[in-house]
């Protein structure tokens, strides 16, 4: 089996080469936007982001992981939303020195085959360890055969999902340990202060309807909510709208929204005209607007603390903005929340006292308006230290 310096060097190679316009591109990109339903300008947005953190050095530390020695064969259950965190999760796994075994998503069927053509462009030996094997989500032969063939299994998708997964494996009776990626949600904290810094504060919502927009809100580090301590009828609370609705008018006509499911458009428009309805008998509760055209919405209301996910909406091109009575406690605001939070976003200003309660609360990842969804490919995902169950003493 190659090594590790010939595995660096090939997905390297393809990522310099993937930079821009050619044939490793097109490879990478190529039937994603029909296959999944993203939109174009999402998919070119995710891949330029995935590439800025695909440099050399950040690869190099994942192969440094994988020198204490890969476990052997890897599955990799991926994820079905998004293929850049297909990328992401079988990137991790080759680098760490083993073979992988993926099993696509059944909304992102193609972007591990995709990336295995890719990687054949550049070195033929390297792709080979990557085997993408296709089966119904029922097939039970299916996901006992993956089991039986994997010394570890990284498993991305619902709790329910995983939790089917595991059960899958136990009755595969083999001892293959499984890394498990659940259900996760990304939010975003501003407080009512900075709503004064005008320029700043214009910046700032159009990277938070950034990270509502381009994906459609897919995925685990995609914005579905942000947390404020503004009241909502004060002069700050509507200039707080103000700037979301320009900033999403803004971010839209950049990045259109894709194919939406019927049942997540069903969810948005109940939980809309909950809040219109709330609106219209007490406004100064819920504050509302959006762009049909442009299929955007952001919804403004007043909310009780702890929060549960029932209370930050369904995502889809909607940003639900929760306006809790400060001082806010972010462990205790987002209690119920604990084991399902992946990233918060929030402005640089803000940093610092917020940062230690957001790792209290158990987020795994800050970062800034603007940037959720360029995760660091050589760091560990959703609690997991890099390399964890694909190298032999990675707990």
């Amino acid at each position: 089996m190659c090594g590790l310096n010939q595995r660096l060097e090939a997905v390297d190679r393809m990522c310099t080469l993937a930079r821009d316009s050619g044939p490793v591109r097109d490879a990478l990109l190529v039937n994603l936007c029909s296959s999944s339903g993203l939109h174009s300008d999402s998919a070119n947005r995710l891949f330029s982001l995935w590439l800025e953190r695909c440099q050399r050095v950040d690869l190099a530390r994942i192969t440094e992981v994988g020198r204490i020695g890969a476990v052997g064969t890897v599955g990799v259950v991926a994820p079905g939303n998004l293929c850049v965190a297909t990328w992401q999760a079988v990137t991790e796994a080759l680098l760490c020195g083993n073979r992988v075994i993926v099993r696509p998503g059944s909304g992102d069927p193609l972007s591990a085959g995709n990336l295995k053509r890719a990687l054949a462009m550049v070195d033929g030996e390297v792709a080979a360890c990557i085997e993408v094997l296709s089966f119904e989500r029922d097939d039970r032969h299916g996901w006992q055969t993956l089991a039986s063939r994997c010394d570890a299994i990284a498993v991305y998708g619902s709790d329910e999902a995983v939790e089917a997964i595991q059960g899958l494996v136990v009755q595969a009776e083999t001892s293959t340990p499984v890394r498990c990626h659940g259900h996760k949600v990304s939010l975003a904290w501003l407080p009512a202060e900075l709503i004064d810094q005008r320029e700043a504060m214009a910046r700032w919502a159009r990277g938070f309807a950034h990270d509502v927009l381009v994906a459609d809100g897919r995925g685990c580090m995609s914005l579905r909510a942000l947390l404020t301590d503004v009241e909502l009828d004060s002069r700050r609370g509507r200039e707080l709208i103000r700037h979301l609705r320009e900033g999403m008018a803004s971010m839209a006509t950049r990045y259109r929204g894709g194919s939406i499911s019927s049942a997540d458009l069903a969810s948005r428009r109940l939980f809309w005209e909950e809040a219109a309805f709330t609106a219209a008998n007490a406004p100064s509760e819920v504050s509302l607007c959006r762009d049909e055209a442009l299929d955007w919405a952001v919804v403004m209301r007043s909310v009780r603390s702890p929060l549960d996910l029932s209370m930050l909406g369904p995502g889809s091109r909607l940003l639900t903005v929760c306006a809790v009575a400060g001082p806010v406690d972010l462990a205790g605001v987002l209690a119920p929340l604990r084991g399902h939070l992946s990233t918060l976003a929030r402005p640089v200003d803000c940093s610092g006292d917020i940062d230690q309660q957001a790792h209290i609360a158990g987020f795994t990842r800050l970062c800034v308006p603007g940037r959720m969804q360029a995760p660091a490919i050589d760091r560990g995902f959703d609690g997991h230290p890099l390399g964890a169950f694909f190298v032999r003493s990675v707990p």
